[in-house]
């Protein structure tokens, strides 16, 4: 026996030292919010393989980094993809997700309470028992039959007990009843992978849709002094370049100015069009791309090209729109007491609690609902380019 002994405490060495990296970082996990996930789509093939079976926990200190697999919440289901960015920290952090086999990034960004944790395990194989236990023969296999062997158990020891007058225990009832229990419970979780898992948990607050064109994604209308402060910042948030020449920033006055020949916005990118190049210079430090006109336009920013009346943004309401080289709307941001297109209009602030320099901006950036109400929050001071 002595062999065997040694065999055992070299096979338990091997697995310490194997195990070692995950058991040092259960410190990090808060296991009292782990859960198990069934896979039932391959976006996250091949490191994540449809059946396997997922084990989540959530971060202590809730900051995810790029590169780990999380898994989400969305409009009632689970999600489990890989962190690609993250843009702030804690519970202000969001998070950029992609598939591993997805060619693209998701088209919407993760808040961080609607995370459930980090995949920490990942069985091949074994997440096709909770799967099929939720199909009509799984649950006639897993369930419903040994349910069944455990009512004819305890009725054999009743008729048993009856005749010899005695109670005795079956040896099948725990056995079964557990087995029972880790089916069904394992089958409440299953995690698409894509978006495909209902939660049994009530609806859950979806998260925000990041659209697939350029936005007005921050508009800072007012400023300290007249309109020289004022400035607007342009958002790509797909993933391919987008020509902008002859598109037109527009506002409520009548004044529009357009985009020169050569434009081009860069996936995920931004730039900002200013009032006055110097002014905007003085108060954050860099100048803007393009500029209306004003001191600096032409030696610090690219001029707009004029096309009609004059850019003044009016700061108890007030709209800019975006419109693109056929003059068809692309986006429009709204504030105050006006309304435009049946964009949904944000209050911006009062001028009795306005701070000079507010801003509104999207939030997060890119998300585009035709509601400024929900889309967008007052800044100050602003943040363009960023």
């Amino acid at each position: 026996m002595l062999w065997l002994k040694n065999h055992l405490l070299h096979i338990s060495f091997c697995a310490a030292i194997a195990l070692s990296p995950f058991i040092a970082s259960l410190h990090q996990l808060d296991l009292r919010r782990f859960r198990l996930l069934a896979v039932t789509s391959g976006s996250m093939a091949p490191t994540v393989a449809v059946g396997n079976l997922v084990g989540v926990a959530s971060r202590l200190d809730g900051d995810y980094k790029a590169g780990e697999v999380i898994s989400f919440s969305r409009n009632q289901e689970i999600i489990t993809h890989r962190v690609a960015a993250v843009s702030g920290q804690g519970s202000l952090a969001v998070y950029q997700t992609k598939g591993d086999s997805n060619q693209v990034a998701d088209q919407y960004l993760v808040k961080a309470d609607h995370i459930l944790g980090r995949v920490i395990i990942n069985l091949p194989y074994l997440g096709y028992v909770p799967i099929y236990s939720r199909t009509a023969w799984g649950l006639v296999f897993l369930v419903y039959l040994p349910c069944l062997a455990l009512i004819i158990s305890e009725v054999r020891v009743l008729i048993g007990a009856a005749k010899s007058r005695r109670i005795q225990k079956s040896s099948l009832d725990l056995g079964v009843l557990v087995w029972v229990m880790l089916v069904y419970s394992a089958g409440f979780s299953r995690a698409s992978f894509s978006s495909q898992v209902v939660l049994p948990m009530g609806k859950l607050r979806a998260e925000w849709s990041i659209t697939n064109h350029v936005v007005v994604n921050e508009v800072m209308y007012y400023g300290i002094s007249g309109n020289n402060h004022e400035w607007e910042e342009l958002y790509n948030p797909t993933l391919s370049s987008v020509d902008i020449s002859g598109f037109s920033l527009r506002e409520n006055s009548g004044g529009i100015y357009s985009f020169p020949a050569g434009s081009v916005l860069a996936a995920r990118s931004r730039v900002v069009a200013g009032k006055d190049a110097l002014i905007f210079f003085e108060y954050n430090g860099f100048y803007p791309d393009y500029c209306f006109g004003g001191q600096g336009c032409g030696s610090h920013s690219t001029p707009l090209e004029h096309v009609s009346g004059t850019f003044g943004l009016n700061d108890p309401g007030d709209w800019v729109a975006l419109y693109d080289a056929q003059q068809n709307l692309v986006d429009a941001v709204v504030w105050g007491n006006v309304s435009y297109q049946g964009v949904v209009t944000h209050p911006g602030v009062t001028l009795v609690d306005a701070h000079r320099l507010d801003s509104i901006e999207r939030s997060p950036a890119g998300v585009d609902t035709d509601n400024c109400l929900l889309d967008m929050v007052v800044r100050n001071p602003g943040t363009p380019g960023w």
